[in-house]
């Protein structure tokens, strides 16, 4: 999540060569800054070997200040032809449909738009397999949300 001026920038490579290969990615990142910006670069190869692989890899982006910028280029090489391969990308602002479903219930504008950052990184944060590791990154996702919260 960039705060700040930071910029993410993630590289990816991942080359399968045996047959029933599975593998699916999922990248997200959170730019709340007007001079932060985000970099994926994703590639997976899946060679002539690689038959029946089942790949996917999916990267969402969350724009929450409008000149924050974010460069997505995810890219896959087939060189098998029995496979099952997908690769998307998202990239937008909170919708305003669901912060509106926050207000008439009753919940502030802000505090709804920090439970819907929250959960949009929640999705990657809850694959995590370490429980600890999983709790630490919460809190710190918590503590950019809410700094003044200890």
């Amino acid at each position: 999540m960039c705060v700040s001026d930071q910029t993410q920038d993630l590289h990816s490579r991942l080359v399968l060569d045996h047959p029933r290969g599975v593998s699916q990615q999922i990248h997200k990142c959170i730019v709340a800054h007007s001079s932060g910006q985000a970099v994926f670069d994703g590639n997976v190869q899946v060679n002539r070997y690689a038959q029946q692989t089942d790949a996917g890899q999916l990267t969402r982006s969350l724009l929450l200040e409008p000149r924050a910028t974010v460069n997505v280029k995810p890219n896959l090489q087939i060189i098998a032809d029995d496979v099952k391969c997908s690769h998307g990308a998202a990239i937008s602002d909170l919708e305003e449909d669901q912060l509106f479903y926050f207000r008439e219930r009753g919940i502030d504008a802000e505090t709804a738009r920090k439970a819907l950052i929250f959960s949009f990184a929640a999705e990657v944060v809850d694959r995590f397999p370490n429980a600890s590791i999983r709790k630490k990154v919460e809190t710190h996702i918590r503590e950019l949300l809410d700094p003044s919260c200890p």
